[in-house]
C-alpha cells in the first residue's frame, strides 16, 4: 500500500504543494517542489505549523514538472491513499494541471478501508497517536506524515483485511450444494485459503466470480501476489510456509488468473471470471 502526504502553501483555494512524501513502508519518495512563477500564495500561519521557509523551496526544491513526472514514474496505476483525499487531491491536480501533465495514480482516502468500522477507525487514530509519541517522527513533514499513516495502517492490517474480504471462517451459503445450484457459472471455492508466498492471510468462502475485484484490491494492500488455495492445500501443516505451487488462482494489484491446469475450466464474460466446469470444493 502506497500512502502520500502533501505539504502546502495554506489551506485556500490559492494553495499549491509545496513538499510531497510516498511511502510503501519498503521504498520513500521526497522533495520540496520549487514554486512556479504564478504560484504566489503564502500563508505564514500555515508556514508556522510546517516549519517550511519559501526561501527554502526556491533553493531546495525540485522542478514542479520534473516531481510530477516522478510520482507518475513511482506510482504508476497505484491507488494511493491519504488522511484528507479533499486536499491531497486537490494538490495534487495542483501539480499535475497547471504542468499539463496526467496523473496516472489515484489518490484515495484512507476512510474509505473502514466504511462501517467504527473500531477501526478507532484503533488506526491509537495507533497513529502511540506513533506520535514515540518522537521519531517530525509533524507537518511530508514524507515522516506519510510514514507514519503507513506504520499505523500496516499495524492494524488485518482490520483492513476483513473489511475488504469479510471475517474470517466466512461462509456464503449454509449449503454447498444449495449455492452452486442457485450460482451455477460461478467459480466457488468453498473453505479457502488466501495467502501471500509467506503467510496466511484469510480463510473461507470464496466466489471468484463475484469477489475476484477484492482480492486485487488485497494484492494492492500487501503489496505481493495474492494466491488462493483450496481446502486440501491449507491444512495447519502449511500455515507458514503456503504451497503457493497449488493455488487455483492468484492475481496482482492489477489482474488475476486461474492455475494453467484450470484455464479449460473457466472463461471470461465482460472480464467476469465464469466456471465452465464445475465448482473447485
Amino acid at each position: 500500500m502506497w500512502v502520500i502526504d502533501f505539504e502546502a502553501s495554506s489551506l485556500s483555494r490559492n494553495s499549491y504543494p509545496i513538499e510531497v512524501g510516498v511511502t510503501n513502508g519498503t521504498r520513500v519518495y521526497t522533495s520540496f517542489i520549487r514554486p512556479m512563477d504564478h504560484w504566489e500564495d503564502w500563508s505564514l500561519e500555515s508556514a508556522e505549523i510546517h516549519h517550511i521557509d519559501r526561501r527554502t523551496l526556491f533553493s531546495d526544491g525540485v522542478d514542479a514538472k520534473a516531481i510530477a513526472h516522478m510520482l507518475n514514474g513511482i506510482l504508476a496505476g497505484q491507488n494511493v491513499y491519504c488522511d484528507n483525499a479533499e486536499w491531497d487531491g486537490f494538490w495534487a491536480n495542483v501539480l499535475f494541471s497547471d504542468n499539463g501533465i496526467h496523473q496516472n495514480f489515484a489518490i484515495k482516502d484512507i476512510r474509505g478501508l473502514f466504511i462501517g468500522d467504527d473500531d477501526g477507525v478507532e484503533s488506526l487514530i491509537r495507533q497513529r497517536e502511540k506513533l506520535i509519541q514515540s518522537g521519531n517522527f517530525i509533524l507537518h513533514r511530508a514524507l515522516d506524515d506519510a510514514q507514519l499513516l503507513w506504520k499505523a495502517l500496516n499495524a492494524i492490517q488485518h482490520r483492513i483485511i476483513l473489511n475488504i474480504i469479510g471475517p474470517f471462517g466466512r461462509t456464503i451459503c449454509n449449503s454447498k450444494t444449495r449455492y452452486s445450484t442457485l450460482h451455477p457459472h460461478n467459480l466457488v471455492v468453498f473453505n479457502a485459503t488466501i495467502c501471500a508466498s509467506d503467510k496466511k492471510l484469510w480463510w473461507g468462502d470464496i466466489d471468484l466470480t463475484v469477489d475476484e475485484g477484492r482480492l486485487i484490491e488485497l494484492a494492492e494492500l500487501v503489496e505481493q501476489t495474492v494466491y488462493l488455495l483450496p481446502e486440501f492445500h491449507s491444512r495447519l501443516d502449511y500455515e507458514m510456509k503456503p504451497p503457493i505451487d497449488k493455488a487455483i488462482y492468484s492475481c496482482t494489484n492489477s489482474s488475476g488468473r486461474l492455475s494453467s491446469c484450470y484455464e479449460n475450466d473457466y472463461h471470461r464474460d465482460n472480464g467476469v471470471l465464469i466456471r465452465t466446469k464445475y465448482n473447485y470444493t
